[in-house]
């Protein structure tokens, strides 16, 4: 643990508002650009697999929870450079409804769900996540959610000492950044599906 802990010290130390600054403006350009893309070489496409109302409401649900979580955490270090007062208060309730909210989404919304009809196994594209985009920025949410959800359960516990909890919370900040990314490409990637574009 030290060892890893003295080659993260010998990294060269980027602030974080750089980090998330950087991200949105990548992220935002790549799928400005790309929608231009995909509008420009569209080709009809049938959706074959849909999904019920049930896990309509569980995505929304996840994605509300989520945006609160990015906007108490992420929006607090753009803004005042770090997350206290209510930002954090809200930050740690919305976490418990994450927690809950986190299995029902990957039970319904698990890549490999609705793969299972012959038909979307000979054509895998028709179905919700036949686009590999859909797939693996599915993938990225659901690892990333574990990531953000471990680090919260095992920094409470009484396991780490200071060095180790530092590390924690690097990791949990990372992966909440990647999580939050990950669905906001998913959540572009099922439009241009809905869309038919791809």
């Amino acid at each position: 643990m030290n060892r890893t802990h003295n080659l993260l010290a010998s990294l060269p130390e980027i602030p974080f508002t750089r980090v998330l600054t950087a991200a949105g403006i990548v992220l935002l350009v790549t799928l400005v650009l790309h929608g231009v893309f995909a509008n420009a070489t569209r080709c009809k496409r049938e959706v074959l697999f849909h999904r019920g109302p049930f896990a309509v409401l569980v995505y929304v649900a996840f994605g509300m929870i989520t945006a609160i979580l990015a906007f108490t955490a992420f929006g607090s270090i753009l803004m005042n450079g770090k997350m206290e007062h209510q930002a954090l208060l809200l930050h740690v309730m919305a976490a418990g409804a994450f927690t809950a909210i986190m299995v029902a989404f990957a039970y319904v919304w698990n890549p490999a769900y609705g793969r299972s009809s012959e038909a979307a196994q000979d054509s895998t594209e028709k179905t919700s996540n036949g686009w590999w985009v859909a797939r693996w920025s599915l993938w990225l949410v659901l690892l990333m959610s574990l990531g953000v959800a471990a680090s919260m359960v095992f920094g409470m516990l009484p396991l780490f000492d200071s060095q180790q909890m530092n590390m924690a919370i690097v990791f949990h900040r990372y992966c909440g950044l990647m999580l939050v990314i990950g669905l906001v490409v998913h959540l572009y990637a099922i439009t241009i599906q809905r869309l038919g574009w791809r």
